[in-house]
């Protein structure tokens, strides 16, 4: 686990990704100017198609179609899958991940949130990629089809992540001592279920693990974010560095895994707090009220035998999601009580 190499992260605060801001100057200097302790480069999918989860990282997915009008993204490989696959290959075993680059048109938050980098240092910064269960299962072949279910093509997806969250890293590790990517997990909260019959656990962490070793190749740490319930000693049964979970709406659901949590913490794993809403609730709340939710959750932890020590000093705090689909206002509330939060 890279995450040794950190100091003691003690409540560090950082945001998941998505803001909903259509602004770029506006939305990066919000990230760089709210006072949390790792910025993150802003995705902005309120300012069209290309910047939702699945289309901001299928530059580079063989046989991608996009329709911005009918806000439709599926992969047809036509006639020649052969070429196209064997292109990609080749690209992929160049080892260069700008091969694999994210383009101004994808992520206007990115190329502002570099230019205003410039002159500045710090210890972490974080940049995010869909995870590879939900960008496969989100993305559908022309008949409809989820690629997932396609072995071929869920596993170059998979590489082509894998490239993502390395050009990242590679872009921010000018600017920080260490670089943080998120692995954004949704579709995780409904693994199990009737909707996604067919999708295996170990098929699951092995797409999560070819994506965290990439990005450990790299000296990079890894997280992962899931904003619902899942089996989370699948999770802990990765090698990811970093969980993030949404402690304000599930925290009775994490805390029924208390051996894999414990084990995760004790082998250097960090528990990244999501308990600031994204949602309406976030009017009824501030940093005492939260404080409140938070030092509950630990009691639970640590009747489970996970010491307060280990809790306090392994943790981050996050909001619970993106604040993409907030209002505006909304959305700086959540930044604003994230501050405080962790200042208390």
């Amino acid at each position: 686990m890279y995450i040794k190499d950190m100091e003691k992260t003690h409540c560090i605060t950082t945001g998941i990704g998505s803001l909903p801001l259509t602004d770029v100057e506006e939305a990066c200097r919000l990230v760089l100017e709210c006072g949390i302790g790792i910025p993150f480069w802003p995705q902005l999918p309120k300012r069209g198609f290309r910047e939702l989860m699945i289309p901001q990282f299928s530059e580079g997915m063989p046989g991608v179609n996009l329709d911005e009008v009918k806000e439709r993204i599926w992969v047809d490989m036509g006639d020649s899958r052969d070429e196209v696959v064997y292109r990609f290959f080749e690209n992929f075993l160049n080892e260069d991940p700008s091969l694999f680059s994210i383009s101004e048109g994808y992520a206007a938050g990115l190329k502002r949130f570099m230019e205003l980098l410039e002159g500045r240092h710090y210890d972490y910064l974080k940049g995010q990629i869909t995870g590879p269960i939900t960008f496969t299962l989100g993305l559908a072949d022309n008949n409809r089809r989820a690629i997932y279910y396609e072995e071929e093509l869920r596993d170059i997806a998979v590489k082509l992540l894998c490239r993502k969250a390395e050009w990242q890293i590679e872009l921010l590790s000018s600017y920080a001592d260490k670089v943080i990517i998120f692995i954004d997990e949704p579709m995780l909260s409904a693994f199990g279920s009737s909707s996604y019959i067919g999708v295996e656990s170990t098929a699951v962490m092995n797409a999560i693990d070819e994506i965290v070793n990439a990005i450990h190749q790299k000296e990079g740490v890894a997280g992962i974010h899931c904003c619902g319930n899942t089996d989370w000693s699948i999770i802990t049964s990765t090698e990811v560095d970093i969980i993030n979970f949404d402690a304000y709406h599930f925290m009775g659901s994490i805390t029924i895994y208390p051996d894999a949590i414990r084990g995760f913490m004790e082998r250097g794993g960090i528990l990244a707090w999501g308990i600031v809403p994204t949602s309406k609730d976030i009017i009824n709340e501030d940093a005492n009220t939260l404080k409140v939710r938070i030092d509950e959750g630990m009691r639970l932890f640590e009747s489970s035998g996970i010491s307060k020590e280990l809790l306090e000093s392994q943790c981050l705090i996050t909001p619970s999601c993106g604040t993409g689909s907030m209002e505006i206002d909304d959305a700086r509330k959540v930044f604003s009580v994230l501050v405080e939060l962790s200042r208390k």
